[in-house]
């Protein structure tokens, strides 16, 4: 009887143990900060500048300005316009870090 007792709580102990553990997830970020800038020298060559990313509307900009979008870690296509310039489309991968997009005017 004691040799089963004995069997039953390892067994239990293991089984404690093992879903324990398999609670455990990674906890790696899925989600980053992409950062739009716009250079201040674009001043008086655009305004109300839209930014997408992956067709989708994600702000308004002006010349100097920045807007932070959150998405996912990986390959997302950027472009922005106004009524004077066009930028991209460009294909970025986001890393855990973000990315900055800068904008400019040459």
């Amino acid at each position: 009887m004691q040799k089963i007792i004995a069997r039953a709580t390892v067994f239990l102990l293991v089984l404690v143990v093992a879903l324990f553990f398999s609670g455990c997830k990674d906890e790696s970020p899925v989600d980053a900060t992409l950062t739009v800038t716009v250079e201040i020298i674009c001043e008086g060559k655009a305004s109300n500048i839209a930014v997408y990313v992956d067709d989708n509307y994600v702000g308004t900009l002006q010349p100097g300005g920045s807007l932070d979008s959150t998405v996912t870690i990986g390959d997302h296509e950027l472009y922005a316009t106004s009524t004077e310039i066009f930028w991209g489309p460009e294909t970025k991968s986001i890393g855990s870090g973000g990315y900055t997009w800068q904008l400019t005017c040459l």
